[in-house]
């Protein structure tokens, strides 16, 4: 269902039952129902260890199609040295990080990124991540039959 609201108590769009009590949801937001898929096909992908992805867990796994398939890091913090001893920093892109970046005792420079929470994603970028989540899946050969039921249904509702 979707309305546009045009003033106070006031919209159009899709028919409502009166009397009725409906949930309401901002149309650019992520949706639960995108939520819900998001989830239902990590959760397939991981269980049938079709993917490639190095990592060792499934937190892990969620963090590495989050980074490499979804939205990516949202800012970065860092440990910086200045003249008055080490001092830490956040920025949003990772062109602005300065160059003076503290560096740990392995001599890994002490920078990480925060991956953007799912919470957060737009419907767009959900979107996004849903497709390019399938398109793997696809071509990682998954074709357990709810991962089929899932494809079929969204098939159906384009």
């Amino acid at each position: 269902m979707r309305i546009l609201i045009t003033n106070d108590y006031e919209y159009s769009g899709d028919k409502l039952d009166i009397g009725s009590y409906y949930h309401v949801e901002k149309d650019d937001n992520g949706t639960l129902q995108q939520n819900s898929l998001f989830h239902a096909l990590l959760d397939i992908f991981y269980k049938t260890g079709s993917y490639s992805y190095p990592v060792n867990n499934y937190n892990d796994f969620r963090n590495y199609v989050k980074l490499n398939l979804g939205a990516g890091y949202e800012s970065y913090v860092f440990i910086e040295i200045t003249e008055k001893g080490i001092k830490k920093g956040r920025v949003k892109r990772l062109d602005d990080v300065p160059e003076n970046i503290a560096v740990d005792e392995d001599g890994n420079r002490m920078l990480w990124g925060e991956l953007k929470s799912w919470s957060k994603y737009t419907k767009k970028e959900r979107m996004e991540t849903i497709n390019r989540l399938l398109a793997d899946m696809d071509n990682s050969g998954i074709n357990s039959a709810k991962y089929l039921e899932i494809r079929n249904e969204l098939e159906n509702k384009r």
